[in-house]
C-alpha cells in the first residue's frame, strides 16, 4: 500500500519503513529537496530521538549561520531501535524525545527559529480508528510547521499522503479528484487558486491556515467542498495550532482561559504554549507572548472575534489607519477577482499610499474604474488602492502564503 505520493514517485508502508530503518546517520539540518527523502531523515530523527533542524528549500547557509547553525552538509549519528512493523515505529515516533526546530516565514523581518516537542506539534492530532482510512493532501511545505502537523496527523493514523504542494494547478486538480483524497489542509492562498465551479464532493475535512480567513472563502470552500467539515485553524510557528472555528468567529474555549487572552485588542499567548527560541524582548510581557494578531469583538461580552489582521497590516496613511487584509477582503468580494494582495509604498504627501495586485478569474474582464467604484461603497477614500496592477497569478511565500512587498 502507498503511503507517500509525489507526482510520478511513490513509496509504499513498507519501502518508507526500510529506508527509516536502515539510516545511520542524518543531517542535523535538513531540508525538503526530495519529499520522500525530507520525511525518511525526519521519521528516522523522531525514531532515533535525534534533535533536528528543519529549514526551507531555498534557504543558504548565510542565513543558518545567523543562527549558529553548522553547513547542511553537517551529519549526526541515529541510534535506531530494530523496527519490525510501520506501527512500531509510529509508537517510537510518538514517544519521541527529539527537539524539533523550525523557522517563522520573516513576514515581518528576519525569520526567528522556534524549537518544539513532538507533544507541542501533535497537540490536536486525532488518532483513532476513525481516521485509518484516511487519504490527505499535503498542500503545505514540509518544513513550515503547518506542514509537520499534518505529516503527523497522516503518519500517526497510517494514512495516504498525496503531495500537492508547489504543483502545477492541473496536477493538483487531478490528485483531488482521482486521488482518493478525502482530507486536506491548505492556505487561503492555496484554495484560491482552485477554479471557481470546481467541486470534489469526496473530501470530508477541509482546513484552512496560516493566513487569515474571511467569510467569502469559507462559502467558496462550501461549494468546492460540499460534504466535508471546514476547520478554519489559527496557528504560528511560535506556538502551534491554538484555536479553531467552523466560521471566521472564533472563542477562546474553557480548557485555554487563563493560557489565552485579548489585551488592547490584541491575542497574547501563555509562553508555556511557545515553543524554544531567542523572543523578541519586546513581545514577552508578564508570562504572556505578544502574537501581534489583533482581533475586533462580535458580541457584548467579548467572547467571540474575528480575526481583522496582523499589526504589520495596518499602514498610515495620512495620518488614518488603513488594513491592508481589509482592503483585500474588499477586493476579494468583486465579482471576476480571484485573489489580491495590498501592500504600502511610500508617498512624499501622505506618507504612505495603499496599493494592490489582483489575480482575475480565468474569462473574467476587470476595469480600474469598476473596481473603484465598488470598493467606494465598501471603504474609506484613504483604504482605496492608489495604485492596481493586474497580474495572472500572484507571488507566494515559501510557506505558500501570498506575498507582499
Amino acid at each position: 500500500m502507498e503511503f507517500l505520493r509525489d507526482g510520478g514517485s511513490s513509496l509504499t508502508f513498507g519501502e518508507f519503513l526500510k529506508k527509516v530503518s536502515e539510516k545511520k546517520a542524518i543531517k542535523s539540518v535538513f531540508r525538503p529537496e526530495s519529499f520522500a527523502d525530507f520525511f525518511v531523515d525526519f521519521a528516522a530523527a523522531l525514531a532515533g530521538g535525534a534533535n533536528v533542524v528543519l529549514a526551507d528549500a531555498d534557504m543558504t547557509s548565510a542565513e543558518l549561520s545567523r543562527f549558529g547553525l553548522k553547513e547542511f552538509s553537517g551529519e549526526q549519528r541515529v541510534e535506531i531501535p530494530q523496527i519490525k512493523s510501520f506501527g512500531e515505529l509510529v509508537l517510537l515516533a510518538r514517544n519521541s524525545k527529539s527537539k524539533i526546530s523550525l523557522f517563522t516565514s520573516g513576514s515581518e523581518g528576519r525569520p526567528k527559529m522556534a524549537a518544539h516537542t513532538v507533544g507541542s506539534l501533535s497537540r490536536f492530532a486525532k488518532v483513532s480508528e476513525r481516521h485509518a482510512g484516511d487519504v490527505w493532501a499535503f498542500a503545505y511545505s514540509p518544513s513550515h510547521i503547518a506542514g509537520v502537523q499534518i505529516f503527523l496527523q497522516a503518519f500517526f493514523n497510517s494514512n495516504k499522503i498525496v503531495n500537492v504542494f508547489g504543483k502545477p494547478a492541473a496536477e493538483t486538480l487531478e490528485a483531488l479528484a482521482l486521488g482518493g483524497v478525502n482530507r486536506i489542509s491548505a492556505t487561503p492562498t492555496f484554495y484560491r487558486l482552485i477554479p471557481a465551479g470546481s467541486i470534489f464532493d469526496g473530501v470530508k475535512s477541509a482546513g484552512v491556515g496560516g493566513e487569515k480567513c474571511g467569510a467569502d472563502l469559507l462559502e467558496r470552500l462550501r461549494r468546492i467542498f460540499p460534504n466535508a467539515k471546514i476547520r478554519n485553524v489559527y496557528a504560528s510557528t511560535e506556538f502551534a495550532s491554538l484555536l479553531s472555528s467552523e466560521g471566521d468567529a472564533f472563542e477562546i474555549p474553557e480548557s485555554l482561559r487563563g493560557l489565552v487572552k485579548i489585551e488592547n485588542g490584541e491575542v497574547l499567548v501563555s509562553i508555556s504554549f511557545v515553543g524554544e527560541g531567542d523572543l523578541p524582548a519586546e513581545r514577552v510581557e508578564g508570562g504572556f507572548y505578544k502574537t501581534g494578531d489583533f482581533v475586533e469583538f462580535l458580541d457584548g461580552s467579548k467572547t467571540k472575534f474575528r480575526f481583522a489582521g496582523r499589526a504589520s497590516s495596518f499602514v498610515n496613511v495620512g495620518g488614518y489607519k488603513a488594513n491592508l487584509e481589509e482592503v483585500e477582503e474588499a477586493l476579494r468580494s468583486i465579482c471576476g477577482v480571484r485573489d489580491a494582495v495590498c501592500y504600502a509604498r511610500k508617498n512624499s504627501l501622505l506618507g504612505n499610499v495603499v496599493c494592490a495586485k489582483i489575480s482575475a478569474e480565468k474569462g473574467a474582464e476587470l476595469s480600474e474604474a469598476e473596481i473603484r467604484r465598488s470598493l467606494s461603497k465598501r471603504l474609506q477614500n484613504f483604504k482605496i488602492p492608489r495604485k492596481f496592477e493586474f497580474v495572472e497569478k500572484l507571488e507566494s511565500t515559501k510557506t505558500g502564503k501570498a506575498k507582499r512587498l
